[in-house]
């Protein structure tokens, strides 16, 4: 989290929404009948004055609604508290939990598409080197690596759909409910949500007060733990390569390495552990939203702490590591070719190509290939260095297993058998759908940047909303004083 995004958070901290609750239950209470204009005006010039002293006094503001009372019974009187008719404490401070994980929602909601974004641009700047990958911990298939960081960027994608679906759940007013089933005062709650910009009310004022702050708060800390683990496994591969004595992966920022104190050839990836750190940092804040709720009965305050907004700013911090390491990577294109090249990755092509060109059923060619490979690596073969001369031995061995095949001879040319276990052969040929072949890549490029845009305009749709609702609130307050 830089400094710009802690400022914000400091700004608008539980003080500052503690007034503008008191901003807006003034103008319900004026609109309700409960107080008269004169007590409104009266009610709206000790909420400046608190809001000016708070202003001139960053470091003494209260985070307890009591103390925030307090200090405006003595600026104004008795006749603030008519202001809080209708209101409890209890419904004041779940209406902050919703203002305060709005604020961190959407300012981690648009670092979540800042980083969708440069994924899918290294991908798309990367879009022809061909990489290893790996399942089990071993090379499996060669891929483009833009294909690579397509599928990286695709479960933020996903993310994305969740936080938008919990956003309508999440922004829903409890103000109003008091402490849990409403009180004699005729509030309207609709209006009270309206001037604070959410988009309606949670009906069941004892849902309200007591109960969806629960399952709303932790519905967001758990979708950042998901944001979390999909970019620990990024953060993780990424980490393996620096197991490796020629990495194909390199991070060239000096800034984003540490020499070690002992041994002079190191340079361990800070930066790499600081992420995964705070990757496993939001998932535990997350695990701690719901333990510190689980097993409580309603009413109580365990379950009313910070936890769920901790956890958003945990992952506002993760997403900052992740995008130095999105722009401090490098690639090593020969290095990853090189790799491939030493392994047998490519066999898989081989045995299919056997059965598509030679009519050889594919368990036979697969036994082909598996053979042909611990030979190589007994007699310390690469695919690029293995005699053709070996190949043709050990297809007739394989086939002579197998009597009911007319074919006999290996199939292929010398020519034809090093293209087809190419790479780059294997890689243009992988034909299924949203696969790794350069057109297929392409294509979820396309659908990637066009839900990138679709979803930066529902947060500027979103944004808007809530920043024009902050200035109708303030409009219509100062409206109050004569």
């Amino acid at each position: 989290m830089n400094n710009n995004d802690q400022n914000i958070f400091s700004e608008r901290d539980p003080f500052y929404w503690y007034c503008r609750m008191d901003k807006a239950s003034t103008l319900a209470t004026l609109n309700a009948g409960i107080i008269t204009n004169a007590q409104a005006d009266e009610i709206a010039r000790g909420i400046n004055k608190l809001i000016q002293w708070g202003d001139e006094n960053k470091q003494s503001r209260p985070t307890d609604y009591l103390d925030v009372q307090a200090r405006l019974f003595k600026i104004a009187g008795p006749v603030a508290s008519r202001m809080h008719s209708g209101r409890s404490r209890q419904d004041m401070l779940v209406t902050l939990h919703r203002l305060l994980l709005r604020d961190r929602f959407l300012l981690l909601f648009e670092r979540l598409l800042d980083i969708r974004s440069e994924f899918l641009s290294r991908a798309r700047e990367n879009r022809s080197v061909i990489v290893p990958t790996y399942t089990n911990g071993v090379q499996a298939q060669p891929a483009l690596f833009g294909h690579l960081m397509s599928g990286y960027e695709s479960p933020l994608a996903r993310s994305t759909r969740r936080f938008m679906e919990c956003y309508t759940r999440l922004n829903q007013s409890p103000l109003g409910s008091a402490a849990l089933a409403t009180s004699r005062f005729p509030l309207n709650r609709e209006l009270l949500s309206e001037l604070l910009g959410f988009n309606g009310i949670v009906e069941n004022s004892f849902d309200a007060a007591q109960i969806a702050v629960v399952d709303t708060g932790i519905e967001c800390a758990q979708i950042a733990a998901l944001i979390a683990l999909s970019l620990n496994m990024f953060t993780q591969d990424v980490h393996a390569q620096f197991h490796h004595v020629r990495p194909w992966i390199q991070l060239t920022d000096p800034d984003l390495l540490s020499a070690s104190t002992l041994m002079p050839q190191k340079r361990n990836p800070v930066v790499l552990n600081r992420a995964r750190l705070l990757g496993s940092e939001v998932v535990g804040a997350s695990v701690t939203a719901a333990f510190a709720a689980h097993n409580v009965s309603s009413g109580l305050t365990d379950y009313k702490r910070m936890d769920a907004s901790n956890t958003l700013e945990l992952a506002i911090k993760l997403m900052s590591e992740i995008s130095t390491i999105l722009r401090g990577m490098r690639l090593d294109s020969q290095a990853a070719l090189d790799e491939l090249e030493s392994e047998f990755t490519t066999t898989s092509e081989l045995a299919a190509l056997l059965q598509e060109r030679a009519d050889i059923p594919l368990s036979i060619a697969h036994g082909f290939a598996s053979k042909m490979v611990d030979t190589a690596r007994k007699e310390r073969f690469s695919l690029k260095s293995i005699p053709f001369t070996i190949i043709n031995t050990i297809f007739s061995e394989v086939i002579a297993e197998k009597s009911d095949l007319k074919t006999k001879e290996f199939p292929f040319s010398e020519q034809e058998f090093r293209i087809a276990v190419h790479p780059q052969t294997m890689v243009n040929n992988y034909r299924g759908k949203g696969g790794s072949s350069p057109e297929e890549t392409e294509k979820l490029f396309e659908q990637g940047f066009r839900k990138l845009d679709s979803d930066r305009d529902w947060l500027r749709i979103t944004k808007a909303a809530v920043n024009e609702s902050e200035k109708q609130l303030d409009a219509k307050f100062n409206n109050l004083i004569k």
